[in-house]
């Protein structure tokens, strides 16, 4: 059961203009808001994990000389065997 608030109400009166032939269908207007809802959030999150890569890609090999060839071993070495 879900109560008629007005945030409800104007969530219910956008769904009817953007799906008119469900008009005064209120448990299919729902349906596709949380639906549209859900992919919208889907869509955020994959937008930043994009942003994200494209960023580690744009700078991945700008610093060959950040950490000297034999780094590894440098490290090896100062640990006791």
């Amino acid at each position: 059961m879900l109560t008629e608030t007005e945030q409800v109400l104007g969530a219910l009166a956008v769904a009817e203009q953007a799906w008119p032939e469900l008009k005064g269908d209120k448990p299919a207007l729902l349906k596709n808001l949380i639906a549209a809802g859900k992919q919208a959030i889907e869509d955020t999150a994959q937008a930043a994990r994009n942003k994200r890569l494209d960023q580690i890609t744009g700078v991945a090999g700008s610093m060959p000389e950040t950490w000297p060839g034999n780094w590894r071993a440098g490290l090896l070495d100062e640990w006791p065997a």
